[in-house]
């Protein structure tokens, strides 16, 4: 009995630790790049931290022999981006926006001086996704709440703006949309890392029904990527939920929606006359033969 509950453990804690990395490579990204001095000339041994100062999350890494740093698993949010090494002034970027799954090429050149002395970038340059040949788009929360979304039966829904992407059309079957000429069931939605498909016929599930104030962003990846996500051929709908800061905050708002504010229609202002025409009749029953 003794060995029972002990193998159970031991498959219980290889569980968790596949959880929790699958759960890393769905809904995180990374930062990458070269650090370098002012002749271009690879700095190794350099500290880089990234830092996203909403949660206090950080992590760090050091650059190789050849300068080349990557930090992995992070989440979505703005970060700053600090680089320190011996002889060199701090270098500190901020505004370092990463989205889900997005990979960032972000080169960093220190200047000789002392590394009590700071060169602080406010705005981080533009990040190329160099090292991953996924296509997807990020629809964000400003653009969820500033587009607007329809009322009614399935109105609310997020997943509605995912027709402004490449690739991804209306579907007639069962399913949101299709994708790349794919069936509408051939997608694979995900949220939070955690499957969000309806068993019976491969829907969104919890998804469809998820409040877009609670949503921090989702990607939908439409070709190309990577192996570790599987399952299916047509897209991976990436879903990420808002998450606590070190501040207190949250919204409140009213929908109001009546009919008598809606625009007239056009026709309703026409002033012309229906004129309906209707054919003789011919009454065969009556008709005589000769």
């Amino acid at each position: 009995m003794k060995r029972f509950w002990f193998f159970l453990g031991i498959m219980l804690v290889a569980a968790s630790a596949v959880g929790s990395a699958a759960y890393g490579q769905g809904t995180t990204g990374a930062i990458t790049g070269t650090v370098t001095d002012q002749s271009g000339a690879s700095v190794a041994g350099a500290k880089v931290t990234a830092l996203n100062p909403a949660t206090n999350f950080s992590r760090e890494t050091t650059s190789a022999g050849n300068g080349a740093y990557r930090i992995d698993a992070l989440p979505v949010g703005l970060y700053t981006l600090t680089t320190e090494a011996s002889g060199f002034k701090k270098s500190i970027i901020n505004e370092v926006t990463l989205n889900v799954n997005d990979v960032l090429a972000l080169d960093v050149k220190l200047e000789v001086g002392q590394v009590s002395e700071t060169v602080t970038v406010t705005e981080a340059p533009s990040a190329v996704q160099t090292q991953t040949s996924v296509m997807g788009k990020v629809i964000d929360s400003k653009m969820v709440s500033e587009l607007g979304l329809l009322s009614g039966a399935g109105g609310r829904n997020p997943l509605n703006l995912a027709l402004a992407q490449t690739g991804v059309m209306a579907s007639g079957q069962v399913g949101p949309f299709s994708v790349n000429g794919q069936r509408a069931q051939s997608n694979n939605f995900m949220l939070d890392g955690g499957d969000s498909n309806d068993l019976a016929i491969n829907v969104p599930d919890a998804i469809t029904g998820f409040s877009p104030d609670a949503l921090q962003e989702f990607r939908i990846l439409t070709s190309t990527y990577s192996a570790d996500f599987g399952r299916n051929s047509g897209s991976i709908v990436n879903v990420i939920s808002k998450s606590g800061t070190n501040e207190f905050h949250g919204n409140l708002y009213e929908y109001f929606r009546n009919r008598v504010l809606n625009a007239t229609p056009f026709f309703n202002n026409s002033s012309s006359t229906l004129i309906t025409l209707r054919a003789p009749s011919t009454d065969y029953a009556n008709r005589s033969s000769t």
